[in-house]
């Protein structure tokens, strides 16, 4: 895959469904702070031209699931309401803002008819809400936004070392292939031990030997990261070579009785060519 899903970052999404399998794919995206301020009693409409209907988002809460109704509730949608659930864990710690599945309440109102219908958007639903409007049907979901990668990761091969006597992990291996283009490479991810490329670096995560999800399947989870500053201990270190040889070359420009400047800033040019020639041949 060459796509990797935001661990803090939520969106509501709405695309409309294609009759034409070979039609392109259009979504159009809410970010989260465009709504997450919105308590019980707040709503806010949002509009678009390409849509045949305004869609309202209120009730929004940051961890909570759909529970169903025995009765008396005024903000009941299809026989369920938004139940908050705490955001602490056993311990008294907050949850990893991944653990979190927020919820939040759906008004959908046709712009020619005024008709509205309602829904529950919720991070963890098997499937986004369907609302028919006219002629067409559009799917609504709240989930974390997506981002593409400059390059895509194939699985091949998972890998596991537990402690001896134990069921503890002790490593996860995955080897994996890095495809740009037409272009593969063969990589091995580790924990601690990440595959570095283009300023993102992806690591090891999660594992499942397949008794976890019951699928009998091998699975490995990726944590993607970008880093602008990668290359900067490189960089660094060259600064720090190009100064120790300046100073050793004036030091031996004034053994053999030569103009030290000239002498000393001639060879670092020349050894500056040849060094991006050879990184250029490279990449």
């Amino acid at each position: 895959s060459d796509e990797f899903r935001s661990f803090h970052e939520r969106v509501i999404e709405i695309e409309k469904v294609q009759t034409d399998d070979k039609a392109k794919r259009s979504v159009l995206v809410i970010g989260d702070d465009k709504y997450r301020d919105l308590a019980p009693g707040k709503g806010r409409t949002f509009k678009h031209e390409s849509l045949p209907f305004d869609l309202m988002i209120t009730n929004w809460k940051q961890h909570a699931q759909p529970k169903r109704d025995a009765g008396g509730r005024t903000d009941v949608v299809d026989g369920y309401y938004i139940q908050e659930v705490t955001t602490l864990d056993d311990s008294g710690a907050a949850l990893p803002d991944e653990q979190l599945a927020s919820a939040c309440v759906a008004i959908v109102k046709d712009k020619k008819s005024g008709e509205e219908q309602k829904g529950i958007l919720w991070e963890f639903a098997a499937a986004p809400w369907t609302v028919t409007v006219g002629a067409d049907k559009y799917l609504i979901s709240l989930d974390h936004r997506s981002y593409k990668l400059p390059f895509a990761i194939r699985l091949d091969e998972t890998e596991q070392e537990k402690h001896p006597g134990t069921e503890r992990a002790r490593r996860f291996t995955s080897k994996v292939t890095k495809i740009t283009g037409d272009h593969e490479e063969k990589r091995v991810i580790t924990m601690n031990e990440p595959v570095r490329s283009e300023g993102y670096a992806v690591f090891q995560q999660t594992f499942d030997d397949g008794t976890r999800s019951g699928s009998g399947v091998k699975r490995s989870g990726f944590q993607i990261v970008e880093n602008p500053s990668d290359h900067w201990p490189l960089i660094s270190c060259i600064i720090v070579a190009e100064g120790l040889l300046l100073h050793f070359l004036m030091m031996l420009a004034r053994f053999i009785k030569v103009e030290p400047w000239k002498f000393a800033l001639g060879l670092i040019l020349a050894f500056n060519a040849a060094f991006a020639l050879a990184m250029w041949k490279l990449l």
